[in-house]
């Protein structure tokens, strides 16, 4: 029997794995947003600090506290997401926080234009900071399809966004992988090809860069289930979506090969990117412009021009690098 979604609600859906600092500030922000129709559900993963201690002393009815063993992120997503009761949903990490008008800026925007989902704007800090008042009418800007994917940051994070739950529907996190949000879009993506998607500028989550969180030192064999699992959407997906896995297949792609090159299975994961490519460049043709599909073809086809490609835009792959030939080439 389908599930019936309480009209008006908003799920927000926060995992948490040993942020006992930081819970009370993220759960704080949520409840006293100035919109109320809300359920918070806090899925404690296996915290081995006293994060589930803290949780318990909250005293909201709002509020649904799940404690499960240690499962990894995605796991503790799709766990507030088999409860969710709300016609809207949004997820939150524990560490960040959100600005008091976060959800109705953001409802604001959905029914102003009938998005299925609407993104905001954040902002990246370092300590804590106090709302600034927005008196501005709330002004999202419209895309349909291909556009949000290509002009805006829509792929990249699941967090602050507002999706409606029919969108969401019931497709879930890759379980036991790192940087799983962009798989999650993209299966929500190509799923939902008459979707309408609303964007506004204002600045209404904060992005806590704390010590020890941030995502640096990714490997080959982390991105690949992704880069599989991006390839797999290629099917599902229309004539006019296909570009999007197809795009971000190469990319995941080349990223997982570039990773991998110092390291013992390189060969492994090299073959195992070249099946993918094959199928990606396959569905791009036609779909990008003749430069673009130049480009990924040489990438493909020449790791070492992608390689010079990623220090160039990026130096800090400089450093990275001797520390892998330290790694793996000295053993």
């Amino acid at each position: 029997m389908k599930k019936e979604y309480v009209k008006g609600l908003v799920s927000v859906v926060i995992p948490c794995y040993n942020v006992a600092p930081y819970v009370k500030r993220c759960l704080d922000s949520v409840l006293s947003n100035s919109y109320k129709n809300l359920e918070l559900i806090c899925v404690d993963d296996g915290s081995k600090d006293n994060t589930l201690e803290e949780l318990h002393k909250f005293d909201d009815e709002r509020i649904t506290i799940i404690h499960q063993e240690n499962q990894g992120l995605s796991a503790a997503r799709n766990t507030g997401l088999d409860v969710a009761n709300g016609e809207y949903i949004t997820y939150i990490d524990s560490d960040d926080w959100v600005h008091n008008e976060f959800l109705q800026r953001l409802l604001d925007a959905q029914r102003l234009t009938g998005a299925d989902v609407v993104m905001c704007d954040y902002l990246r800090v370092e300590e804590f900071v106090q709302d600034n008042p927005i008196s501005v009418p709330v002004s999202p800007i419209v895309y349909n399809g291909l556009d949000v994917w290509r002009e805006t940051s829509f792929k990249h994070y699941v967090w602050r966004k507002l999706y409606k739950r029919s969108y969401v529907a019931d497709i879930y996190f890759l379980k036991g992988v790192k940087i799983e949000d962009i798989l999650y879009n993209v299966d929500t993506f190509v799923a939902n090809p008459e979707a309408k998607y609303a964007v506004i500028k204002d600045k209404l989550l904060y992005y806590y860069n704390r010590p020890g969180s941030l995502i640096r030192s990714f490997s080959g064999d982390d991105l690949l289930p992704i880069t599989d699992g991006i390839s797999k959407a290629i099917s599902r997906s229309n004539t006019e979506m296909v570009v999007v896995p197809a795009v971000e297949t190469i990319k995941t792609g080349l990223a997982a090969r570039y990773l991998s090159m110092f390291e013992p299975d390189y060969n492994e994961i090299k073959g195992r990117c070249a099946n993918y490519f094959e199928l990606a460049m396959s569905n791009v043709k036609g779909h990008v412009s003749f430069g673009e599909y130049i480009k990924y073809s040489i990438f493909v086809h020449c790791p070492f021009v992608y390689r010079y490609f990623r220090i160039l835009t990026d130096r800090t792959l400089r450093d990275w690098e001797k520390k892998q030939k330290s790694k793996y080439l000295t053993k």
